[in-house]
């Protein structure tokens, strides 16, 4: 479901299902993030490319994060509040 296409169809039902979603990727987040780092204790050579990794899933998070604010903002438009009920 791609948030351009709830945006444009004010989906509510898509808007909800993109919102829900952004824990799933926090947490994915979290679990790479120390995952990343005990690879950098193993192995300090390739501490460059570990790094690289570590931007790369914290911008993957983030564009989670404004995703799920798009959703917010289709859910508040469409029924006035952003209950997941």
């Amino acid at each position: 479901v791609s948030p351009l296409v709830a945006l444009l169809l004010w989906h509510a039902e898509k808007a909800k299902y993109l919102w829900k979603k952004d824990e799933e990727i926090n947490n994915f987040y979290h679990q790479s993030f120390q995952e990343i780092i005990n690879f950098m204790i193993l192995h300090p050579q390739d501490i460059p490319f570990y790094t690289d990794l570590l931007f790369i899933i914290k911008n993957l998070e983030r564009a989670g994060d404004r995703i799920s604010n798009i959703a917010e903002s289709i859910l508040f438009i469409k029924k006035g509040d952003v209950k997941l009920k």
